[in-house]
């Protein structure tokens, strides 16, 4: 105590003294809540001590019987990460063991382990034997097995020990079959440069053994691996580079006669060449892309080719040329009944007729974009703001217009009357723009 009777405890407990303690759960309910969290954990090291007994006695089986590289594999199939990323020499005989390089478990529940050591049995077997046809199907199914439990690394692994079998055997339709399961894979873990590259190599295998089916499933896989490629060195900036693989996805998409991939490539080349600033070039394609557009029937795709088609020629300083695709492009959207085509046409073709001094014109077309966005209400509230906007620079480049005309003509009747009713000359725009709208 200190002085004067005075508690020298702190305030807080002091405090926390005059009011009421918070109530204390229940012994019962804590031992309760305690135990179940005890039985839980004992479960999980349970079943994770059942799990690794299991997989020692697997091993254990498979070095008493004689499976050293089964053994080998499935201990690290079992003990890896990261979807079992291990490392592979391309020069390796097609019974060499997979070198994983992580230690954590991919492969943990009992019907893994089943799977895993009887496919790698039989497979070890069938070399053994010198069946290459028995070894290559069990890793097939080794293989498509880590894809179903999305092991694609492992999966990939198992693939190329494919490849290896068929190429140890010298079956051109087993290798034909390796490099296009290897492409297909590739692609799908983001692979691109691989997957490209046994793709190609299934095409050119489909080609010397003259089969259609193959060579035609090539084409499409090839037509995919060139535009991811094309885009993946277009994102980094190599357009050059990305331009090249257009161009061969291009080449494929007409081989297979995949029209729709063949529209998409001519409409990247287009992009590629405006970013490079050669337009002329981009025209070009973009016309071919029109044009299988048209073939497809598909107006959407037309709309796109005539606002790309638009935009260049307008790069090209050739309005006139940029003008007649942008009404194109109008009709084909009143066609499609597209909001967003119509409100980029409308747009579009005002800021042309901006660009050529043609001011009302140009409020005529805003007018339009002005009104089709309203009609949307409120969910077009950004849409309806710009088009106001773009009405209102339209109208005041008009108005200038008309006030230097006047200023030129030394027309001083006319400034009277602009400067005490400046509605004379608001009145006569929009006469002028009624004009123009019944002219188009």
């Amino acid at each position: 105590m200190a002085e004067g009777g005075r508690s020298t405890r702190p305030d807080s407990v002091a405090a926390s003294s005059r009011g009421k303690l918070p109530a204390l759960e229940p012994t019962s309910t804590r031992v309760q809540s305690a135990s179940t969290n005890a039985a839980a954990l004992a479960t999980t090291v349970a079943k994770k001590d059942g799990e690794t007994a299991e997989k020692q006695q697997i091993c254990l089986d498979l070095l008493k019987d004689g499976y050293v590289q089964s053994f080998v594999d499935f201990f690290y199939l079992t003990h890896s990460t990261d979807g079992a990323v291990f490392v592979t020499e391309s020069n390796t005989s097609p019974g060499d063991s997979v070198n994983f390089a992580s230690r954590t478990a991919t492969f943990t529940t009992s019907t893994d382990f089943e799977f895993l050591e009887k496919n790698l049995r039989d497979f070890e077997a069938g070399l053994r034997g010198g069946e290459a046809n028995w070894a290559y199907e069990t890793l097939v199914t080794l293989a498509r097995g880590c894809e179903e439990r999305k092991q694609f690394k492992a999966s990939v692994i198992f693939y190329q020990k494919c490849l290896r079998v068929a190429q140890h055997a010298n079956n051109p339709e087993l290798m034909l079959a390796s490099n296009r399961d290897l492409g297909r894979i590739s692609s799908q873990i983001g692979d691109v440069e691989n997957a490209t590259l046994f793709h190609e190599k299934h095409l050119q295998m489909a080609q010397v053994a003259q089969s259609e089916e193959d060579q035609h499933q090539a084409y499409v896989h090839l037509v995919q691996a060139y535009e991811n490629y094309a885009l993946y060195f277009e994102e980094k900036g190599d357009v050059s580079k990305a331009i090249s693989y257009f161009k061969k996805c291009l080449d494929v998409a007409k081989a297979c006669s995949d029209h729709e991939s063949e529209g998409k490539a001519n409409y990247r080349l287009g992009l590629a060449h405006e970013l490079l600033g050669k337009s002329r070039q981009a025209v070009q394609y973009y016309k071919e892309y029109l044009e299988v557009e048209k073939s497809r029937q598909n107006p959407r795709g037309e709309g796109a080719a005539c606002s790309a088609l638009s935009r260049a020629f307008t790069k090209l300083d050739d309005p006139k040329s940029a003008e007649y695709y942008l009404k194109q492009y109008d009709y084909i959207a009143g066609k499609c009944d597209d909001f967003e085509m119509r409100c980029e046409a409308y747009r579009s073709l005002g800021d042309t007729y901006i660009k050529q001094n043609s001011n009302n014109k140009a409020a005529t077309y805003y007018q339009k974009y002005f009104d089709l966005a309203k009609s949307q209400g409120a969910s077009a509230s950004a849409v309806i703001d710009h088009a106001r906007v773009a009405i209102g620079i339209a109208k005041g480049n008009h108005y200038m217009e008309r006030l230097f005309a006047m200023v030129r003509d030394n027309d001083v009747a006319a400034l009277r009357a602009w400067r005490a009713h400046k509605s004379d000359i608001s009145t006569q725009v929009e006469r002028d723009a009624r004009d123009s709208t019944a002219q188009m």
